[in-house]
């Protein structure tokens, strides 16, 4: 049986814990400089141990997986011992704090027998797999524009102890920690970004790095993108992932819409077919009066627990270690979307279009830093 230790016992602990009891992988530790806290969230885990220090679990021959849960600027360090042991490593996104961490990590995987995933789970939502598929076989013509929107306000508590959004912590703000997800999925579904445009700023939130950033930005395949992100958002914004064609275009619940209807329909019923969408649990009528008998013996019927995300990156990279295939989200690719994350650091700090790629002649490879915001004007 694979056994895994979690380093971080942290806000997406239990989203990690939960797929991987879901996948028959064994908890073998949980690793949190709380004593109290790595306790508690590994009791419901039968033998799992709690422990404080993260070195403990490479010297563990029950330890085939080190999964990475914890603040950005750690990950070079727990990464790259893992794999100089020769562990497979699970790393949440971003992979690093900064590129040079990131290139760190990229030289230590290479030389190692481990496999690393980097942990960008909504290319393995359904909503975003239709939205690949009609891509990948150009059902919506010549491309030539996406926009992308996220409202995500950040957790209220990270920012009261003033730990969220420390570039020197995370890398970043709301671009970093929150819209490096559509960073990956425009890599993905796009290729690679050729030159970024930029603005940012601190508007909403009491932290030190950027709480809005919009920029605009020209792939290698001459399509263009706008991004805006924000931490400030209310109930019922719906966040937008929309693709222009020239004769179809989709939005990001994968509704798509066309001149003919033909085409429409015939696209929205494959588009079901392939990769239908979480049912919400039920909550009135008939089918909610069976759930609610049902919770008196224990059943939930019509509860339909919602896809995780998670759960099916991590099984598709367990079954990699099986079939000693490829990652599903590599080391590289966690470095492309730090990349672009940086591209458009740089474009808003220097008010000047930046050209990719971005290496160690940058000045930002190894990071911003709360100087360099400042100087910049920005907070």
């Amino acid at each position: 049986m694979t056994k895994v230790a979690i380093i971080g016992a942290g806000t997406i602990f239990s989203e990690h814990a939960q797929a991987y009891a879901q996948l028959g992988v064994k908890l073998a530790a949980v690793v949190d400089i709380d004593s109290a806290r790595a306790a508690k969230v590994a009791s419901p885990y039968p033998g799992a141990l709690a422990l404080t220090s993260w070195q403990e679990v490479l010297d563990r021959d029950d330890v085939d997986i080190v999964d990475i849960c914890t603040p950005p600027s750690t990950h070079r360090e727990i990464a790259v011992a893992a794999l100089d042991r020769g562990k497979h490593v699970v790393c949440e996104k971003p992979l690093a704090v900064h590129l040079a961490d990131a290139d760190a990590i990229l030289a230590a995987a290479s030389k190692s027998n481990g496999k690393l995933l980097v942990v960008h789970q909504l290319r393995y939502h359904p909503q975003y797999q239709r939205l690949k598929w009609l891509v990948e076989n150009q059902h919506l013509g010549k491309i030539h524009l996406v926009r992308v929107q996220r409202y995500d306000p950040p957790p209220k508590h990270l920012v009261a102890q003033g730990v969220w959004g420390r570039w020197d912590l995370a890398g970043g703000g709301v671009l970093m920690t929150k819209a490096i997800h559509e960073l990956d999925l425009l890599l993905w579904m796009f290729g690679p970004a050729k030159q970024v445009q930029a603005m940012m700023g601190t508007f909403y939130q009491p932290i030190e790095s950027e709480d809005q950033l919009v920029a605009n930005v020209l792939f290698q395949n001459g399509m263009q993108a706008s991004l805006c992100v924000t931490g400030q958002g209310y109930a019922g914004q719906r966040n937008q992932f929309d693709i222009f064609g020239d004769q179809t275009s989709v939005d990001q619940r994968a509704t798509v819409w066309s001149e003919s209807r033909a085409t429409q329909s015939a696209l929205q019923t494959s588009l079901d077919q392939r990769f239908p969408l979480p049912v919400p649990p039920a909550t009135s009528g008939w089918k909610y009066f069976v759930r609610r008998v049902g919770w008196k013996f224990g059943k939930d019927f019509y509860g339909h627990r919602p896809l995780s995300a998670h759960q099916e990156i991590l099984r598709a990279y367990v079954r990699s270690l099986t079939d000693d295939t490829p990652s599903p989200v590599s080391g590289n690719d966690g470095r492309r979307s730090m990349e672009l994350c940086t591209a458009m650091y740089a474009a808003a700090l220097t008010g000047q279009t930046v050209t990719l790629p971005i290496d160690s002649t940058s000045p930002y490879y190894q990071g911003i830093t709360q100087d360099d915001y400042r100087r910049a004007g920005l907070r």
